[in-house]
Parts: structure tokens; sequence; C-alpha cells
């Protein structure tokens, strides 16, 4: 094993330090000129460097992807312009009933929460941070359409008599997994699939977090309007937003980690995942969640209430670390792969 100074270069292209950057190929002639005396391969020591420069390799942005072009530009602007919207909106309420700030603040807590969490402290040297605020704003956008839907599928006739069970139970039922959750599911498979460039990524994790901004986009203006967009007193709204804080958006960007997870098997573990396949299961995490809420005028006792609301948080919870660990699995599931194919290739 060769001895080397911090300012020699390696006796093999740079490349070969990082286990997951493919060989170039001239890798093979490198090693075959660097042979020591009884002929072995001399290997340099691995050199340790910071986190950011360990984690540049071939599937990452490149510096040109990275930079800010007009399209970026104008989606920065955008971004800017929406959210120095709702500052106002929320000082103007405000300077009338402090309270409303205090309320117009926890609506985006969690959305600024989970967007650290899932971009800025783990995964922003996978993708662009363009790509990133496109997304939220188009899920942003994508809550019209969605809503129009929602009304038109729930004008189907189906009685809403809560002196009838089975008939209440069959209401909840319609409107939790085929008005609510099969709508806004597929509303989020679409927005992860047809923004341009998205088969261009180039790891798993960047088209699951891809597809978890549109969703949690969607989830930002959802709570903003039910927190403000019905007629209640302080109270009212302050406990909406702190009950969907804890429920309603981390559900949301559970489920659109989950549709990525799909997403990001097809692209690169050719799995054969189609819509339907890639829906159903977030329909049912999504309209199981929506069922027990629906379902709530049928207990009187507040008691009750609270400890559905406890196993809903638990319940919440648990899909959010199983879809977690899903997507850190298949991310390390590539990166073996990657890896041993590399070493194949060499």
């Amino acid at each position: 094993i060769t001895q080397m100074n911090e300012d020699e270069d390696p006796p093999y292209p740079a490349s070969f330090a990082h286990k997951y950057t493919p060989s170039s190929a001239s890798s093979s002639t490198d090693l075959n000129e660097n042979k020591s005396n009884d002929g072995d391969a001399i290997y340099a020591p691995e050199r340790r460097s910071s986190e950011d420069e360990t984690k540049k390799s071939h599937f990452y942005p490149s510096e040109r992807d990275n930079c800010c072009g007009c399209g970026d530009i104008a989606i920065f602007v955008l971004f800017g312009l929406l959210l120095a919207g709702y500052i106002a909106l929320i000082v103007v309420v405000g300077l009338k009933k402090p309270v409303l700030f205090i309320v117009g603040v926890m609506t985006v807590v969690p959305t600024v929460i989970i967007w650290y969490l899932l971009y800025y402290r783990s995964h922003r040297h996978l993708i662009n941070s363009g790509r990133i605020y496109g997304m939220f704003i188009l899920g942003i956008c994508s809550a019209l359409p969605c809503a129009g839907l929602e009304m038109l599928i729930g004008l189907i006739p189906i009685p809403k008599d809560e002196e009838h069970l089975a008939i209440f139970l069959l209401f909840c039922a319609f409107h939790a997994f085929v008005v609510a959750a099969f709508v806004e599911e597929s509303v989020k498979y679409f927005l992860g699939c047809f923004w341009p460039g998205y088969k261009g990524l180039l790891h798993p994790t960047a088209i699951i977090v891809h597809t978890a901004f549109g969703a949690l986009g969607f989830a930002t203006i959802e709570n903003v309007m039910y927190v403000f967009g019905y007629e209640a007193d302080e109270n009212q709204m302050f406990a909406t937003a702190a009950v969907r804080a804890f429920l309603c958006v981390p559900g949301h960007a559970a489920t659109g980690i989950l549709i990525g997870w799909y997403l990001a098997k097809r692209q690169f573990f050719q799995d054969d995942n189609s819509y339907c396949t890639s829906i159903i299961i977030p329909i049912l995490i999504h309209g199981f969640y929506d069922f027990v809420v629906f379902t709530l005028p049928l207990y009187s006792s507040s008691l009750i209430r609270g400890c559905l609301f406890l196993g809903l948080f638990i319940y919440e919870g648990v899909v959010m670390y199983i879809v977690t660990k899903l997507a850190k699995d298949l991310a390390a599931k590539f990166e073996k792969d990657y890896a041993e194919n590399d070493e194949v290739q060499r």
C-alpha cells in the first residue's frame, strides 16, 4: 500500500475513489500500469473528506443542473409572491384579531418542518431546488381542479342519514375512499408523473422527494382552506390548525412519499407498477383516516373522540415510519446494486 501526501494525485482516476461512481474506460489500464514489483495492483488509501464532498456521484445533479436558469428564476419569483401574499394576509387579519396571526403561522409550520427534514436536511444534493419549488407550486395549483372533481363526484346521490347506521356508514365510506382519497391520491400520482424531466432523475430518493413535494403543496393549500375557509370562532380555528398540523399535513406527505416509492421502483427496478397499483395502498391509508373522521358524529362522548384522535395520531406516525423506511431501503438497495455492478465492470 502506497503512502501519499495530501496534495498528491492518486494513481487511478479520481472517480475511482467513490464507490458509487463508475470507473472510466481507462481505469483498468491505469491500474495495470501501477503495479508493484510482485505484480499486485497498488491501491492508495481512501481519503476521507466532508459529507458533502463524498456525496458527489454520477447520479447527483451536475453543477449545470443546479444552476438557476430562467425557468427556475420564474419559479422562485412565483413562490416569493405566494409567500409574500400569505404573510400579508395573516398580518392583516392579525391586526384585527391577534390570535388569527398565530393560527396563520401554525397553519404553515408543519410544511416548513417537513420541507426542512425532507429536503434541506437530507436530500438537497439529490435534486435541484427549482424542481422542488416547482412541484410545491404545482401541488398548490392542483387544489382547485381537485376540489371541482370532488364536488362533481360528490353529487352522486347517497343520503347522509345518521338515524340509519348502515346508510350513514356507506355515505362516510363513499366520501372517504372515493370522493377524497381516490381523487386526491390520483392528483398526487399525476403530479409526480407528468412534471417535465421526471424520468431524468438519477436516484430513487430524488423521485420520492419530487413526488412528496407535490403532495406537500396540495396539503398546505388544503390546510389554509380548512382553517380560514369556513366561518368559525377563533378557538375552533386554533383547534383545527393544531389537529391538522399533527395529522393531515404529515399524512398527505406520507402518501406522497409512498406514491414516489412506487414510481421509483418502476423507474429503476422495472417493477410493473401501473397507475392502479401505485395508488391503491395510498387510497386505503388516506381513506381509513377520513372514514374515522367522518364517523365522529356517531360519538357524543368527548373521551371517545379524544381517544380516536389519539389513535389517528399513532396511526399517522406508524404510516410515516413505514414509508420513510421503505424509501431508505429502496435507496440503499439501489446504491448497493450500483456499487456491485461498478465492481463487476472494473
